[in-house]
């Protein structure tokens, strides 16, 4: 479960909204997945073997449009352009054998799973 906070001028918070994540989530990263200026943010979860991409809009408001398969437990995932094309790309840790998961991001905010 993610859950969104708001802050305001007096240094207080109220949470906003309660976001389903998989079950167990262990890392969360951001960036700019659709190319609309507003923060994305990508999810793994552990136990569901998944990774999860929640858009971020103008209103402050975020939902949940799609889960990837990572085939195995993944502990920690970060957010940058690996292939040099200017668009985020996700790349994630499997956690049996430490290898690289690779998720190439296109400008629409879907990725494309590549194992390393």
């Amino acid at each position: 479960m993610l859950e969104y906070y708001s802050i305001h001028g007096s240094f207080s918070f109220t949470r906003q909204t309660l976001y389903s994540t998989g079950s167990d989530p262990i890392s969360m990263s951001a960036g700019h997945f659709n190319n609309d200026n507003q923060l994305d943010i990508v999810v793994t979860s552990y136990f569901e073997n998944s990774l999860d991409i929640i858009f971020g809009y103008e209103n402050g408001s975020f939902t949940k449009t799609t889960t990837y398969i990572t085939d195995s437990p993944s502990y920690s995932v970060t957010v940058n352009d690996i292939n040099n094309d200017v668009r985020p790309d996700a790349v994630t840790i499997k956690f049996d054998d430490a290898s690289l998961i690779v998720f190439i991001g296109s400008s629409d905010g879907s990725f494309e799973k590549q194992m390393l």
